[in-house]
């Protein structure tokens, strides 16, 4: 993983916002639940600190938790199946890489 003073050279160091709303930090949230990026990549994604990832996750994880559960309960069985289906392709592509 390359240094965030690499990638954004010395503006990258300094602090960034020091206050964000609930929507903004959710969505980070929720980018990190579909497993598709660590706390370091989400922290440099989004220009934020991984302190700032680490501790929405432990307020909102809950919260992405029973939206999750509420869409999966809006889904028809087919959909929930397909949903099933590519999970288990994101999986094993996760796996190759």
């Amino acid at each position: 993983m390359m240094k965030r003073s690499k990638l954004f050279g010395l503006k990258g160091l300094g602090g960034g916002q020091s206050s964000y709303d609930d929507s903004f930090r959710r969505m980070v949230v929720r980018d990190y639940e579909t497993g598709n990026l660590s706390v370091s990549q989400l922290a440099v994604k989004y220009g934020i600190k991984n302190h700032d990832v680490k501790n929405w996750k432990k307020r909102f994880r809950g919260d992405i938790a029973v939206i999750t559960t509420i869409n999966e309960i809006a889904m028809t069985p087919e959909e929930q199946k397909d949903q099933a289906a590519l999970k288990k392709e994101l999986a094993a592509l996760k796996k190759e890489v």
